[in-house]
C-alpha cells in the first residue's frame, strides 16, 4: 500500500514537470478575494465657508463667494485604483505577484480582485484596513475667540492653563465657541451668528432695474481643513476664520421717492393729437393724416421713483494661518484687535484644539 501511494505521488510530481516544463517553477495553491475600495479612491466633498468681507464697492459687489479668495487651500491628492495597486505589489511580498505563480490583481468597477496565497491576503486585509483607517478618519476642530486685555507669552494651553488664563472658565469668557467633525483632509466650516439680507446691486434690463438681494453675516465663521499624523498626535490644520460685528445696513434711496414721483408723473399733461379724416363713398371715414405734438417734458416715471439700495458698514477681522496642533491642548492661532473701541479688552485671541473621534 505504501509502494502504491509513492507511485501515485511520483507520477504526480512528472505530470506537474511536464505541465510547467523543466525550469518552471509549480503553481502555489491561490484563492480569491473580492475587496471593496470604493471609500479610497472617491474624494470626501468639501465645503469651503462664505466670505465675510463686504467688498471695496458695495454696490458692485458679487455675491458671497468661498472664503479664502486671496488664498490658495491645499490640493487634497486623492489616490487612484493603479496607485493601490501598485502599493499592494510593492509593499506585500513583491515575489509573489509572479503571474507564473497563478497570482493576480485586477480593478472591476471600484472591487479589487485578487488571487492570492492566504498568507498574502492577511498582510492584504491589514494595510486597506490600515489605509481606510487614515483616510476615513473623523477629527473635532474646536475654536474659542476671547476678548482679553493682554496677549498671553505662551502658544500651548493644556484646559486647565487655558481655563486659569480666563477667570476659570475660558468658555464663559468667549463671544464665540464653534465647534465642527468632519473627516480628515476635509474642507468644512462652521457659523455662528445672523444672517442679513441687504440690497447689494441692481440689475438692469432695458428699463427694469430689479434689486440683487444677498446675505451678510454678523457673526464668525470657522473655516477648516485638518491633517491628521498616523499616530493622532498631532494635527495639521489650514485655518481660516473671520467675524464681523456692528454690522448695520445703512439703507439710502437714489432719486426722487416714489411718492412725489407719482405726483409729478400726474401733474404732467401727456400729450395733444390731431387728425385728419375723409369720407368714402362706402360710408366708412378713413383717416388720411394724422400728427402728435408734446404738451409739455414727458417724464418717464422710473426714473423719478427712488431705488432703495443698502451701503453696509461692519467691524471685521480675518485670519489665514496653518499650524500644528498636539492633541490635548490649545493653540493661540491668531489676535486681533477688538472692534468694539469702547471695550478695555482690546484684543480678540481666537484658540483653536483638534481632537480624534474612535470610531470602533
Amino acid at each position: 500500500m505504501r509502494t502504491r501511494c509513492m507511485t501515485v505521488l511520483m507520477v504526480v510530481g512528472c505530470l506537474a514537470s511536464c505541465a510547467f516544463g523543466a525550469d518552471d517553477p509549480p503553481k502555489i495553491d491561490v484563492e480569491m478575494k473580492i475587496y471593496d475600495v470604493h471609500s479610497l479612491v472617491n474624494p470626501v466633498v468639501d465645503y469651503p465657508g462664505p466670505d465675510l468681507n463686504l467688498g471695496a464697492s458695495p454696490v458692485s459687489a458679487a455675491p458671497t463667494a468661498p472664503m479664502g479668495n486671496g488664498v490658495s487651500p491645499k490640493v487634497t491628492v486623492v489616490p487612484t485604483v493603479a496607485n493601490i495597486v501598485d502599493m499592494l505589489k510593492s509593499r506585500v511580498r513583491p515575489e509573489s505577484w509572479d503571474p507564473a505563480l497563478g497570482t493576480s490583481v485586477e480593478e472591476m468597477s471600484g472591487y479589487l480582485v485578487i488571487m492570492q496565497r492566504p498568507e498574502v491576503h492577511a498582510l492584504i486585509t491589514q494595510l486597506l484596513a490600515a489605509f481606510s483607517n487614515t483616510s476615513q478618519r473623523q477629527v473635532v476642530v474646536k475654536s474659542l475667540l476671547i476678548p482679553a486685555a493682554t496677549i498671553p507669552d505662551e502658544t500651548f494651553f493644556d484646559d486647565a492653563e487655558l481655563n486659569k488664563a480666563f477667570d476659570g472658565n475660558a468658555a464663559a469668557a468667549a463671544v464665540a465657541a464653534p465647534r465642527i467633525s468632519c473627516f480628515n483632509k476635509q474642507r468644512v466650516y462652521v457659523l455662528s451668528g445672523t444672517m442679513v439680507s441687504v440690497v447689494r446691486d441692481l440689475d438692469v434690463n432695458g428699463d427694469s432695474y430689479d434689486p440683487v438681494v444677498t446675505s451678510q453675516v454678523d457673526g464668525f465663521v470657522l473655516d477648516v481643513r485638518p491633517t491628521v499624523s498616523y499616530d493622532s498626535s498631532v494635527t495639521e490644520l489650514e485655518l481660516r476664520a473671520s467675524f464681523n460685528t456692528n454690522l448695520k445696513r445703512n439703507p439710502r434711496t437714489l432719486g426722487t421717492p416714489a411718492s412725489s414721483a407719482l405726483r409729478s408723473v400726474a401733474a404732467l399733461a401727456q400729450e395733444e393729437s390731431s387728425s385728419t379724416t375723409t369720407k368714402k363713398e362706402n360710408g366708412h371715414d378713413e383717416v388720411t393724416a394724422s400728427s402728435r405734438r408734446p404738451a409739455g417734458q414727458i417724464l418717464n416715471a422710473q426714473y423719478l421713483v427712488g431705488i432703495d439700495m443698502d451701503f453696509p458698514s461692519v467691524d471685521s477681522g480675518n485670519v489665514r494661518t496653518e499650524l500644528s496642533i498636539p492633541t490635548g491642548k490649545w493653540v493661540l492661532a491668531a489676535t486681533l484687535n477688538n472692534p468694539d473701541a469702547k471695550s478695555p479688552k482690546k484684543n480678540m485671541l481666537l484658540f483653536v484644539s483638534s481632537e480624534t473621534i474612535d470610531t470602533k
